[in-house]
This record gives structure tokens, C-alpha cells and sequence, in this order.
């Protein structure tokens, strides 16, 4: 149990400083989901995640998300994905209707016994619903990168980081951050992960610090 709470207090602390600091953090916020995985198809995950996200130093409730999946496995150290998500975000008192549509690949490659550094390149295109495609199509490129170290076979904690590039505009935003990974049970896995996210021409007033949790359920 020790042991345990040291790898979230590990994990945590560094962001619990910097919201210390008003001058780093301008916004915290809370993004939470419950996932449900199937995995009976050979080498191929199928995945749809309900999340809820609050904003405003977690008094506005800020989106609300729906995303649906397919995840293949192309040999030991690729995979690569397609998937839909669907978001109502909170716009000064009404929501937008979003959709987003995204292609990802995933490379995973063992560094030293028990850490594995794991890349994910995204490309998403994203559009408010009712408005015409000409005047509201967003392109993005995403990377991120982490260290994963597998400290038993339940239990995972991971440093990482993920830069956007929008298409017509460059670099857009980065995110830090760091967590853990417990499976509870043959089908039950949760996740805790702190989040630091910027934007590159800002002066930290889009900044914000993030508590992220999961709670997944596999079919196997």
C-alpha cells in the first residue's frame, strides 16, 4: 500500500507545485471517462469511450464526449487506428456540436527491461456541425511520445509529452504529463494522469493543469 501511494504522490506532486503558481497555471480542470474495449476479434481492439470535462477551476461543466474506435495490430511494434468522436463543448452558455474523425500509428519499441517508448503520430480533422465544410474544416497533426515503465504485470507509470501542429497555422499547442496504469481484475483497468498543456505563442494564458482519469472494461 506504501509502496502504491508513493507512485501517485511520484506521479502527481510536480503538478500540484506548479498550480501553486498562478503565473504557470491560468485553469484547472478535470477530464473523466469510462471506456469499454472488445478484444475477442484476433489482433484487433474495438473501443468506445463516454467522457465528461469540466473547466473553470472545475465550477463549468465544459464537454461532453462520445468516441468509437478500431485498433489493429500490424506486428509486434505497429498498430495503427481509425476512429469517430463526437463532442457537445461549452461555448459562452450554449454547446457546439462537433465531430472529429482521426488516423493514428502507434510505434512501440522495448529500450531497457521493462521500459518501452511508445510513439503515436495522429492526424484529425474536426468541424463544427451546420457549418459549411469550406469555412470551418480544422486539420491537425498530433505526435506523442512516452516512456512506459512496466513495474509489475498490473501496474504501469509513464512520462510523456504531445505536440499539435494545425494545417495553414503551425505549431499550435504541447502537452506534459505523467501517470499510472493498475489492472484491477481480468477485465477491469483504471488510470490516473496529470496534464500541463500550453500553446507555443501564448504567455501562459492558455495554460492549464489537468487531473485525467479512466475506468476501462475489456471483453476478452
Amino acid at each position: 500500500m506504501k509502496r502504491n501511494l508513493s507512485f501517485y504522490i511520484f506521479i502527481l506532486l510536480p503538478y500540484f507545485i506548479l498550480c501553486q503558481s498562478s503565473s504557470l497555471i491560468n485553469d484547472i480542470q478535470t477530464w473523466n471517462s469510462v471506456e469499454f474495449q472488445y478484444k475477442k476479434i484476433k489482433r484487433t481492439e474495438l473501443s468506445l469511450e463516454l467522457g465528461l470535462r469540466h473547466d473553470d477551476n472545475l465550477n463549468n461543466f465544459s464537454k461532453f464526449l462520445t468516441d468509437f474506435s478500431l485498433r489493429r495490430s500490424f506486428n509486434n511494434y505497429i498498430d495503427y487506428s481509425i476512429g469517430f468522436r463526437f463532442d457537445r463543448k461549452e461555448n459562452k452558455g450554449s454547446f457546439d456540436d462537433r465531430i472529429r474523425y482521426y488516423f493514428d500509428n502507434y510505434i512501440v519499441y522495448e529500450v531497457f527491461k521493462n521500459f518501452d517508448l511508445k510513439s503515436r503520430l495522429r492526424y484529425q480533422n474536426q468541424r463544427l456541425q451546420g457549418v459549411s465544410l469550406s469555412q470551418n474544416s480544422i486539420n491537425k497533426l498530433r505526435h506523442k511520445i512516452s516512456l512506459v515503465n512496466n513495474i509489475k504485470k498490473n501496474i504501469n507509470i509513464f512520462l510523456g509529452s504531445e505536440i499539435f501542429y494545425e494545417f495553414g497555422e503551425g505549431f499550435e499547442k504541447y502537452r506534459i504529463l505523467s501517470g499510472l496504469k493498475k489492472r484491477i481484475s481480468k477485465n477491469f483497468s483504471a488510470s490516473i494522469v496529470g496534464l500541463f498543456q500550453n500553446d507555443f505563442d501564448s504567455n501562459n494564458e492558455k495554460s492549464i493543469f489537468v487531473l485525467k482519469t479512466k475506468l476501462v472494461y475489456s471483453f476478452k
